[in-house]
């Protein structure tokens, strides 16, 4: 530090290595040499990151040396060769260094370390022979498991007895002891097992190869059985045959064992439907038995008679319960002792109807309820015969002979009956084919509606009047006027569907009228929608009802708009018919211009319209010339009581021009 020259105490510096020496320079140059200074400051830290570096060496050397030493202490040898490997390469990867305690150690522990890969080596070497002799044994092993099992699929096809299956048993039998000497050891308890499984195979053959023909001769024995008690005997066979030996699973798909389960399996169901047929042969026996037991209750002696012989049939074939037997006893005895009693009391009454039936020999009832009479007592006897099957015949020639005899006048009634409907079907007849032939020359594009519906209605009428007819030809002659009842009625609700909308038309322009600001033109649109309505047909009767009170609800809005503006030209708030002999009459002119279809003076005509939309209003105007003669006389005679030809010369010589042009 005391030498003149920087580059001599830089250099100096530089080369020093003590650490004293530095630490003192350092502290010497702080204050007088800040390159010195700077210098001798990293060489420090140039040492002491030196030194940090040299015990993290030393710290790592350590513990690979703890990681080996545990290595090799540890009973887990997994991976043992590539972690001792790995700890190899990290010790060799460090830093060269001298001969120490720490080298030692390692290569010590080292040798220990290839000591236990040798053993380890030696270890594996000696597993792969085994595994090598038990891959071999296992190969055998699997050779007899397919020679068995070929084996078992030739018997799912054929029987044992007919092939020589002994031989096939031989080979994998001698394989099975030599596995069994060999690699017993070795073996795995499912290789133990396996073997064991082929072993009770062979044993399992030998014995169905000996108890097979006993098997055939239970079989066709079960096939042969047709009734229970054979089944039974056949099932039971079956079953101790299939206990004989404890069958593997192996073998429930031969062929021969196959056989005798199926068998087992039909029998059983052959038994189960010998049951069920019992259990309903049984049911049914004691339902018919309360049948029975209700027709000996209500007294019906025929109808239990006839379900007691129909039951001693079914009884003889069919075995029956105790309590039904004892049952079955029962009511034999009272239907036995209903017979008896019934038979007594049916000659007493077959008396009284014999007795009844003259009465009505010469009797005076028409003949109708002569007949239904006659019927009633005939339908008591058959009744009687029904209870008390027992036949007296002088009884019976008796009965007969007094309702031949008693029916007499119903045989003409009957007669003329017959003649009626006779007449009526031939008259139904009559009016198909006059509807038929109308129908065929009927122009159906352009028909007279209103003529159609009249014979339409007529032919209802007639048709209604003729009758009773017989109902099997009455029925047929019905189908066929039906159907040209229903031809007609189709095309007529067609055309009524279509007078329907040309009505609704009108009916939406008397709608647009109302709402016309000139009241007479609108008026005289109501008085021609009022003859275009009279042109259409008429429609369905609540449709025409609907659209009629429609059409003259907007005619009487009009019509309250004529009677006010009407109003507004005179000077009286009333009728003019009423109070005004003047008004009255113009409007009896006005009605005879109407009438004969003449104009009206310019002065009176809203008094024309009023009077118009009244009627319109009334739906009363005249269609016809007889009508249109018979007003023309009533407003005549209404001119001459009024006195009018005296009072206005003008109206009364207005109303004789009216008369003499149009007479």
């Amino acid at each position: 530090m005391r030498a003149p020259l920087t580059a001599t105490r830089q250099l100096a510096a530089s080369q020093l290595n003590d650490p004293d020496c530095l630490e003192k320079v350092r502290n010497f140059a702080k204050d007088h040499d800040k390159v010195v200074y700077r210098i001798t400051r990293d060489t420090q830290k140039r040492r002491h990151q030196l030194e940090l570096e040299q015990q993290a060496i030393q710290q790592q050397r350590l513990t690979l040396l703890d990681n080996l030493h545990n290595l090799i202490n540890s009973p887990d040898r997994q991976f043992f060769s590539a972690r001792f490997q790995a700890l190899q390469n990290q010790w060799n990867e460090l830093p060269n260094h001298q001969q120490s305690g720490e080298t030692e150690a390692y290569e010590q522990l080292a040798s220990k370390a290839e000591l236990i890969l040798q053993q380890q080596v030696a270890k594996q070497n000696a597993e792969a022979e085994a595994e090598e002799a038990l891959a071999m044994a296992r190969q055998r092993l699997a050779l007899c498991q397919n020679m068995i099992t070929q084996q078992l699929d030739q018997l799912q096809q054929f029987s044992i007895d007919q092939n020589d299956t002994e031989l096939s048993w031989v080979k994998p039998e001698n394989e099975i002891q030599q596995l069994l000497t060999e690699y017993a050891p070795h073996l795995t308890n499912a290789e133990h097992q396996k073997i064991d499984e082929i072993t009770t195979i062979i044993e399992a053959l030998r014995a169905l190869q000996q108890h097979n023909p006993g098997f055939r001769s239970v079989i066709e024995q079960a096939n042969a059985a047709g009734d229970v008690h054979t089944l039974q005997q056949s099932q039971q066979a079956i079953n101790q045959a299939l206990k004989s030996y404890n069958w593997p699973q192996a073998l429930h798909s031969v062929l021969d064992l196959k056989a005798l389960t199926a068998t087992r399996q039909q029998v059983e169901k052959r038994l189960q439907e010998f049951k069920q047929q019992d259990q309903t042969a049984q049911a049914v026996i004691e339902e018919q038995l309360s049948v029975l037991d209700a027709h000996i209750k209500q007294g019906e002696t025929l109808k239990a008679q006839e379900l007691l012989d129909s039951l001693s049939k079914q009884v003889k074939k069919q075995p029956l319960s105790e309590a039904l037997q004892q049952q079955f006893r029962n009511l034999l005895a009272q239907v036995n002792e209903m017979s008896e009693w019934q038979q007594f009391a049916a000659i007493s009454k077959k008396e009284q109807l014999c007795i009844a039936m003259e009465a009505l020999i010469d009797s005076h009832l028409a003949p109708a309820a002569l007949a239904e009479q006659i019927r009633a007592l005939q339908q008591q006897w058959k009744q009687l015969d029904q209870q008390s099957p027992a036949p007296v015949k002088h009884l019976w020639e008796r009965f007969h002979a007094a309702s031949r005899q008693a029916y007499q006048p119903c045989d003409a009634y009957y007669k003329e009956l017959s003649r009626l409907r006779a007449w009526n079907l031939s008259q139904r007849e009559l009016i198909c084919q006059h509807l038929e032939t109308y129908f065929s020359t009927l122009n159906w594009s352009q028909p007279d509606w209103r003529a159609l519906e009249q014979i339409l209605k007529k032919a209802k009428h007639e048709w209604r009047e003729f009758s009773p007819v017989d109902r099997a030809p009455g029925k047929l002659l019905q189908a066929r006027f039906q159907q040209l009842i229903d031809q007609a009625d189709k095309a007529l609700q067609a055309h009524r569907n279509h007078c329907a909308i040309q009505k609704q038309a009108l009916v939406d322009e008397a709608q647009r009228l109302t709402q016309d600001e000139d009241v007479v033109a609108a008026a005289e649109g109501i008085k021609a929608l009022q003859q275009a309505w009279k042109s259409i047909d008429s429609t369905a009767k609540h449709k025409e009802r609907k659209l009629w009170e429609a059409f003259r609800s907007h005619g009487d809005q009009i019509f309250a708009r004529i009677r006010t503006l009407s109003q507004d030209q005179h000077s009286s708030d009333q009728h003019p018919t009423d109070e005004n002999p003047e008004t009255a009459a113009r409007l009896l002119c006005i009605r005879l211009e109407i009438l004969f279809n003449q104009p009206s003076p310019d002065n009176d005509q809203y008094l024309r319209m009023e009077y118009q939309m009244q009627r319109l209003q009334e739906a009363l105007e005249p269609c016809s010339d007889t009508e249109r003669k018979i007003a023309v006389q009533q407003v005549i005679e209404e001119w001459h009581e009024g006195g009018f030809a005296e009072q206005f010369e003008c109206l009364h010589e207005r109303f004789n021009t009216l008369l003499t042009h149009n007479e």
